[in-house]
């Protein structure tokens, strides 16, 4: 006769709905786990299963081939929240700090009618501006989106993710194309870092 067992899971990686989804359809009905209740506010899982049919260690296995990480018991998520807040307070100081001089850069000619800073180092300070805001400030996004991408799924840490590293990509080609034949040619480096700096 089969055991049914209750297992509360701290789960690391929730970020929206679509990983709440992912997590509950990935593990209802497979290997023994008969239901699964995921909590986004707390990051947390509750879930029942069949203890003649896996184990925790099994559950949590599965969790981590989805994409995320999991230990047994209740989260502290008041300790977790306030970690996650400072983080995202000195994420968003950063790349307010640095996108505020790279709109300034990429504006001043339509206010002043002249570059801020010498040509062509212009437009190489806006991309070492923007490639910072991206690669550091907007690093979580980007990491998310590549987890996502592994596991063959996608949620809008994908598309913010996509839309920035196309904008930073053109633009970076842009600049070469414009530096080799002295044509000019708009770029977007200040979009990268207004978008990363709200998000």
């Amino acid at each position: 006769m089969a055991k049914t067992d209750e297992l509360t899971l701290t789960i690391d990686g929730l970020r929206c709905a679509s990983c709440v989804s992912s997590v509950e359809k990935g593990l209802t009905g497979q290997g023994g786990v008969e239901t699964c209740n995921v909590n986004l506010a707390t990051k947390s899982a509750t879930i029942s299963f069949d203890s003649s049919a896996t184990d925790p260690q099994k559950i949590i296995t599965q969790i981590e081939q989805l994409g995320f990480s999991a230990s047994v018991g209740r989260p502290d998520f008041l300790a977790a929240n306030q970690r996650e807040a400072n983080e995202a307070r000195r994420l968003l100081q950063i790349s307010v700090a640095l996108t505020i001089p790279l709109v300034a850069v990429a504006m001043w000619p339509m206010w002043a009618g002249r570059p801020l800073v010498p040509a062509p180092f212009d437009a190489l300070t806006q991309a070492g501006l923007a490639a910072v805001v991206l690669l550091y400030g907007g690093r979580t996004i980007l990491m998310d989106a590549a987890r996502q991408t592994r596991h063959l799924r996608a949620n809008m840490n994908s598309l913010i993710a996509m839309g920035t590293f196309t904008a930073f990509c053109w633009s970076a080609y842009v600049l070469v194309v414009n530096w080799q034949s002295q044509i000019s040619q708009s770029l977007y480096f200040e979009s990268v870092g207004m978008i990363v700096t709200l998000i």
